[in-house]
């Protein structure tokens, strides 16, 4: 588990997720999907140490990054700014809005909006039973599910199986996955079904995956069950400090 902690949401968004959606779940593990953007002028050095500060703060309330990826290509979708990823695990909801509460937090949000594009930056909250560890030495894809309308979990969870063994020959490996319940903030789909991280033995397996015939098989099935205009495809590779 990364030892640095990631920024925190913007007040107003933590305040509604923690008062609405989750009042009913206070005690369940939960987890933060954030797609950091940058104001212009700004980039990941001076990430790194607004989450220096930050990490005390979001420490003493159980707050831990366990998936941190530097976005190192836009292959498809929306978010095309996105410059990190990073997924938290949170004790509950509220320890959200512990931390909104902490003057310490406070007197650092006018460093957070000079430097990220508040309105761009993503969000979502998430569950997850496969949590899985940071990919140290290898490619990530990062892979934000968006299905069409009337397309049901179960179509795309079989699609997905059948995709994970021919993809395994081109040395793709699913390591963790995180079922969306809603979006809070920014220019991300509305409604993802799942975000899936995928390590990668080379980049280039995604053309060799994408020309199988196995796969090419199943277009008109990924084509019925996707929103490709929305579906989102990072490569990521582990923050280095």
């Amino acid at each position: 588990m990364l030892k640095k902690i990631v920024h925190i949401l913007a007040a107003a968004a933590m305040t509604t997720v923690t008062a609405g959606t989750f009042a009913s779940a206070q005690d369940e593990k939960v987890y933060l999907i954030d797609f950091v953007v940058m104001n212009d002028g700004f980039d990941l050095k001076e990430r790194n140490a607004y989450e220096a500060e930050i990490a005390p703060i979001a420490g003493d309330y159980g707050m831990a990054v366990i998936h941190s990826y530097n976005l190192t290509a836009h292959l498809s979708g929306t978010m095309s700014d996105a410059v990190r990823l990073n997924v938290w695990e949170l004790p509950s909801p509220s320890a959200m809005q512990a931390v909104i509460n902490d003057p310490r937090y406070a007197a650092g949000v006018p460093r957070r909006d000079e430097i990220h594009d508040m309105e761009s930056l993503t969000l979502y909250m998430a569950s997850s039973d496969e949590t899985g560890q940071q990919v140290a030495d290898k490619p990530v894809l990062i892979d934000l599910v968006v299905l069409n309308e009337g397309q049901e979990a179960a179509a795309r969870d079989a699609y997905e199986m059948k995709v994970a063994s021919i993809a395994a020959k081109y040395g793709f490996e699913q390591v963790a996955s995180f079922p969306v319940i809603q979006k809070i903030a920014g220019v991300g789909p509305e409604q993802p079904m799942r975000l899936n991280l995928w390590s990668l033995q080379d980049p280039a397996g995604m053309q060799k995956l994408g020309a199988d015939p196995e796969y090419v098989a199943l277009e008109n099935e990924r084509n019925a069950i996707h929103d490709f205009s929305q579906l989102t495809l990072f490569f990521g590779q582990a923050r280095s400090e």
